[in-house]
């Protein structure tokens, strides 16, 4: 069972990387500052939009906007991020694995010329 539920695992991370990878590519492109100076205009009229407000459901409604345009601004750069880190924890653990390999290979050896 532990050997299933590794490689679903294994499966949800590459497929968890690959869609950093398509969102690296794209915070990577000229045109994403753009996108986010028009994001960071549309945020600063909803705040705009909810300052003016005096009626509760019109202030739910606003901070929301708000709120929800921050997270599309932040979100990308977080999964990247997160996606570089679990990245790097591979390879450190598989750098790990392979000196251990060769730790065990190399004793052997030195076992079978004694």
């Amino acid at each position: 069972m532990s050997d299933d539920r590794r490689t679903i695992e294994q499966l949800e991370m590459d497929a968890f990387l690959s869609k950093a990878d398509t969102l690296a590519s794209l915070v990577e492109h000229p045109a994403w500052a753009e996108f986010l100076t028009l994001l960071t205009d549309m945020r600063q009229a909803g705040l705009e939009e909810l300052a003016r407000c005096s009626k509760p459901k019109e202030l739910r409604f606003w901070q929301g906007v708000a709120s929800a345009i921050q997270e599309i601004i932040e979100r990308p750069a977080r999964i990247v991020q997160a996606a570089s880190e679990a990245q790097q924890a591979e390879e450190t653990e598989d750098r790990g694995v392979r000196l251990d390999l060769r730790a065990l290979l190399g004793t052997s050896i030195h076992e079978e010329t004694l």
